[in-house]
C-alpha cells in the first residue's frame, strides 16, 4: 500500500466536528443571544412569582360594608303554620352592615388566611299574622297585621379562608353577636307601647353561630363576598302573654339566619 493510501482522509465524526462549531463564531454569537434571552425570561419569571405570591401574606387591614338579609327560623315548624288560630308568615329583614377586618395571609403563596372582622349590622325579622276578633257587638272580624323587629348588632366574626390563584376564595368560621339595641313595630291595633316593650325586652342579646361563604378578590385588594349564617343560641327569652296569640314562647327554639353580600377593600394587598 501506498504512502498516499495510509494518510487519506478520514470521515467526519461529531467529536471531531464539535470543537471546530463551537469555535465558530457566528454559531457563538446565536448561541449566547438564545441563551441570554432565556436567562432575562427566567430571570423575570422568577422575580415576578415571588412579589404575587407574597403580596397576601402577612397582615393587611381592611375596610367591608354590604347588605343584609336575616330572618329567624324555629324547631316548631307547626308554629309557622297555625299557632292558636293564627296563621304566621316569617320574612327577611334586610339592613346594612359595615365595618374593618384583619387578613392574616400564610402557607403556600399567601393563598391560606385568618380573618377577624368587627361589623356593626342591622338584623332582625319581619312577619305577617292574620287571626279573628269580635267586636263590641260580637261580630267577627280579621286583623291583618304586621311586624318588624330591629336589632343594631356588633358582629366579630372569626374565619379560616383559602383563596385560589385566581382570586376566588371559600371561608368558614364561627362569629360572636351582640345586639346593642332592640325595636319592634307592629300596627296591630292591639299591641300597645308596654307589649312592645316587654317584648323587645324578652329578646336575648347574645348570639353565637357558624357562617360560611366565598368570593373573589383582585390582586389590588378589592373584593365581594356572599356569606351565610346560623345561631346557635335561642334568642327570645320564653314569657306568656295570654292576649298576645303570636306569643314566639309557642315556636320553641328561635334561631337567627341569613346571608350578608359584602364588598372589601384591603390596604396594601399588592405589596
Amino acid at each position: 500500500m501506498s504512502a498516499q493510501g495510509k494518510h487519506r482522509a478520514q470521515p467526519h465524526t461529531w467529536s471531531s466536528l464539535i470543537p471546530s462549531i463551537v469555535h465558530n463564531p457566528t454559531f457563538a454569537i446565536t448561541i449566547n443571544k438564545v441563551t441570554m434571552k432565556k436567562i432575562i425570561a427566567a430571570s423575570m419569571l422568577a422575580m415576578a412569582v415571588p412579589a404575587v405570591s407574597q403580596a397576601q401574606e402577612g397582615f393587611k387591614f381592611g375596610i367591608k360594608a354590604g347588605l343584609n338579609m336575616f330572618t329567624v327560623i324555629s324547631s316548631d315548624e307547626m308554629y309557622y303554620e297555625e299557632a292558636n288560630g293564627t296563621l304566621a308568615d316569617q320574612g327577611f329583614k334586610l339592613g346594612p352592615h359595615a365595618g374593618v377586618g384583619l387578613h392574616l395571609g400564610f402557607g403556600r403563596h399567601g393563598n391560606s388566611s385568618l380573618l377577624v372582622d368587627a361589623l356593626f349590622s342591622m338584623k332582625g325579622h319581619t312577619s305577617k299574622y292574620t287571626y279573628n276578633d269580635v267586636d263590641a257587638n260580637g261580630d267577627s272580624y280579621q286583623v291583618d297585621a304586621k311586624e318588624a323587629v330591629t336589632r343594631m348588632c356588633f358582629d366579630v366574626p372569626i374565619m379560616f379562608r383559602f383563596r385560589a390563584n385566581w382570586g376566588m376564595y371559600s371561608e368558614i368560621g364561627l362569629y360572636t353577636s351582640f345586639a346593642l339595641a332592640t325595636t319592634i313595630r307592629n300596627d296591630d291595633p292591639y299591641m300597645d307601647a308596654f307589649y312592645l316593650e316587654v317584648e323587645e325586652e324578652s329578646y336575648r342579646p347574645l348570639d353565637l353561630g357558624i357562617l360560611a361563604g366565598a368570593g373573589w378578590i383582585s390582586n389590588g385588594g378589592v373584593g365581594i363576598g356572599l356569606r351565610g349564617s346560623v345561631g346557635f343560641l335561642d334568642q327570645y327569652k320564653k314569657w306568656d302573654n295570654p292576649n298576645d296569640p303570636f306569643d314566639l314562647s309557642d315556636a320553641g327554639m328561635t334561631w337567627n339566619f341569613g346571608v350578608q353580600l359584602c364588598g372589601m377593600y384591603y390596604f396594601g394587598w399588592d405589596n
